[in-house]
């Protein structure tokens, strides 16, 4: 089953809701370092076989 479309949160309603408030400067450039990461994990975030799977590569990398 495809996974539903991720719906971008504003970071200001991510920052009201954990209580945080920044000035406006500092939302802009929290905005820019946010969306990087957002792209880097959308790069990360696929169906993968459980061979793929990043944390079973590390747990055999680990033994």
């Amino acid at each position: 089953m495809p996974a539903a479309p991720a719906v971008a949160i504003p970071i200001e309603t991510r920052l009201a809701a954990a209580g945080l408030r920044l000035s406006e400067p500092e939302i802009s450039k929290l905005a820019s370092a946010v969306a990087e990461l957002e792209l880097s994990a959308q790069a990360i975030r696929r169906d993968r076989s459980y061979l793929e799977e990043p944390v079973h590569a590390l747990r055999l990398w680990a033994k």
